[in-house]
């Protein structure tokens, strides 16, 4: 995953996963700057829930993206945002 920080940043991001049989947890947080790339202005965190099927070849889900000021309280310019998702396994073959 990449982050929303500035590329001066290193983009370096860090989260945590829990594999529960084929449900699949992600909390991943991230920093929120200015348009500047130099002020903080908050932080975030994105939650996955994921279900492998087809043999660990596919996968559907739900994520929600937070956004909080530094005072832990919505961004009213920045709403959470939720969705679902679905992938498959693609291979170099």
């Amino acid at each position: 995953m990449n982050d929303i920080v500035p590329p001066s940043g290193g983009n370096v991001c860090l989260g945590a996963w829990k594999k529960t049989g084929s449900l699949i947890k992600l909390k991943h947080p991230f920093w929120i700057f200015d348009a500047s790339g130099l002020n903080l202005i908050g932080r975030g965190v994105i939650l996955e829930q994921i279900t492998l099927g087809g043999g660990g070849q596919t996968f559907t889900g739900t994520f929600t993206f937070q956004f909080r000021d530094l005072s832990a309280k919505p961004i009213p310019s920045m709403p959470d945002v939720s969705g679902t998702l679905r992938g498959q396994r693609i291979t170099a073959d």
